[in-house]
Formats: C-alpha cells, sequence, structure tokens
C-alpha cells in the first residue's frame, strides 16, 4: 500500500535528491518558497521545509534501501525502526 514517508536530504541537497525520485519515477512533493534577497547570488527558492522532502511509495514493493542508498539522501525519518508515515490529507 503506497504511503506518504518523508525523507531526510543531505544539507543544501533537497533539489538533487528531488531529481533522484523523479528519475526512479517516484511520486515526490517538494514544497518552496520564492524568496527576495539582497545578494544577487543567493538562491531565490528556499524549501519550505529544509533538509526534508515527501516521498510516496509503497515500502514493501520497492524497499526501503532502496530510499536510504539514494545520491542525496540521508534516509528515511524514522521512530525507533519504523519510517514516519504522513497522512494524505496532510500533503
Amino acid at each position: 500500500m503506497e504511503q506518504w514517508y518523508v525523507a531526510h536530504s543531505k544539507p543544501r541537497n533537497e533539489d538533487l535528491l528531488w531529481k533522484q525520485f523523479h528519475l526512479r519515477n517516484f511520486e515526490s512533493y517538494f514544497p518552496c518558497l520564492k524568496t527576495k534577497t539582497v545578494n544577487p547570488r543567493a538562491r531565490q527558492v528556499q524549501p519550505y521545509f529544509p533538509g526534508y522532502l515527501f516521498v510516496h511509495v509503497d515500502l514493501e514493493k520497492t524497499g526501503r534501501s532502496e530510499l536510504e542508498w539514494i545520491p542525496g539522501g540521508a534516509g528515511l525519518v524514522s521512530f525507533g525502526d519504523e519510517p514516519a508515515c504522513v497522512s494524505d490529507s496532510l500533503i
């Protein structure tokens, strides 16, 4: 059964992780905010949740290890040994 999980990214690698999810055909959600910065070289788009993305997968079919060893990722957010699920209504 597909559920939404919280994926943790390496520092400032949210874009890379989001692209890796799309390359592997995983549905993902990466909320961002447009910001106005003083420095023109600063990022114009900032993650709403820095270091975190949401991925919609069936862990029984996909396997947890595929999500934990993806480039740019630092694994799934877990409580104990159980990955944290997010309800569809929150996404």
